[in-house]
């Protein structure tokens, strides 16, 4: 699937993560990442306004604002970014 440059980014990021339901892990990866970009982003966002200052700006919500847990640990910015769900960006 290849993004519209006026379609909804939320609403393809989430149809690309129901793509990658065969393993758990990877799709709890995905779900992790999406619940930040719902939390730092506006509903109404278009895939053609991701630009890298959007990209430089949720890496700071990450290193300032975000915290997932995963069982006792902390996912950092690094294992968010490192996922393959950000090959889309």
């Amino acid at each position: 699937m290849e993004p519209k440059s006026k379609t909804n980014f939320l609403e393809y990021y989430n149809q690309l993560k129901e793509e990658r339901y065969e393993s758990k892990g990877n799709y709890d990866n995905w779900d992790a990442a999406q619940k930040h970009l719902e939390k730092y982003c506006s509903s109404t966002l278009r895939c053609n306004e991701i630009d890298e200052n959007f990209i430089k700006g949720f890496k700071k919500y990450l290193d300032t604002k975000a915290k997932i847990k995963s069982g006792t640990e902390k996912k950092g910015k690094n294992t968010i970014l490192q996922d393959r769900s950000f090959s889309v960006l």
